[in-house]
């Protein structure tokens, strides 16, 4: 890595379906990710805020996406007024060790695909492994990494307020249900007393209880090739603390996966191993 590089501090950018999520990248050190929900403000308002406040600390920003073309342009023209470096992951064909599944790799949505690239980083500090990731926050993606990077493919499933949305119609009980859903208190019950929680912990254990059956058929047709093989499963998104108590032991929070990845990403461009845009 080149001298100067070392100096460099980058904002890193998740802009997710229901909040904006960043973290600070120098001399390789990240800081806790931190986040905001767009509650009060736009997606867009939210980001200009953001740099208003760290523009002064960082001279890089490097974001993954999943708002659409005019978040994308706008950010980008917010960034240069702040006079900042600024560069968006897009899905490519291959990138930082992970070949991309897709027939048209650029239809993958590239939350998911910097995901798959943390884990299997993180696979691999030790030894060679195949993972499974799950990223549940709107909706929920699942998808398998062989130990050569070679993306196996995934499904999606609807998040948690997705599944309770669709019956809870009434905006009151879907507050409600919001409100509930956000006590660290709430525990879900297979004997609920009321709609809300009948619909609330149906979603929570309908959605935990699909993850694991897909992840077990997913290992079964991975050991296929390979039956000895090592199989790490992550858990991250917006629900992935509400989700693991009822999961079994063996899925692994990282809640900051898609900063770890985008990390790997800048490392690698930085030492110009890598070319990311």
């Amino acid at each position: 890595m080149r001298e100067h590089d070392n100096r460099h501090t980058t904002l890193l950018i998740d802009a997710g379906n229901s909040s904006l999520k960043w973290s600070i990248l120098k001399n390789q050190h990240l800081s806790e990710q931190q986040s905001c929900f767009y509650s009060e403000h736009t997606a867009i308002q939210q980001f200009k805020k953001l740099l208003e406040n760290k523009a002064g600390s960082c001279d890089h920003i490097l974001m993954v996406s999943v708002q659409g073309t005019e978040f994308n342009q706008k950010a980008r023209q917010i960034a240069q007024e702040h006079s900042l470096s600024f560069r968006q992951i897009k899905s490519v064909q291959s990138l930082a060790g992970v070949t991309n599944a897709y027939d048209e790799p650029h239809k993958l949505g590239t939350d998911r695909f910097v995901a798959m690239i943390a884990a299997y980083h993180l696979n691999n500090e030790q030894q060679q492994k195949a993972c499974i990731i799950i990223d549940s926050g709107t909706a929920t993606t699942i998808d398998a990494v062989d130990a050569n990077g070679n993306h196996l493919g995934g499904l999606i499933l609807p998040g948690i307020d997705l599944c309770s949305s669709s019956l809870l119609q009434n905006t009151q009980q879907l507050a409600l249900w919001g409100k509930a859903k956000n006590q660290t208190e709430f525990k879900p019950k297979l004997f609920s007393k009321n709609t809300i929680d009948a619909i609330g912990s149906a979603s929570i254990f309908g959605l935990s209880g699909a993850i694991q059956q897909i992840c077990l058929n997913m290992e079964k047709a991975i050991r296929q090739e390979d039956k000895n093989i090592s199989i790490t499963k992550f858990l991250c998104g917006g629900s992935a603390e509400l989700l693991l108590p009822f999961m079994d032991s063996d899925f692994h929070l990282q809640k900051d996966l898609i900063m770890l990845g985008l990390q790997v990403i800048s490392e690698m461009a930085q030492s110009n191993t890598q070319n990311y845009e």
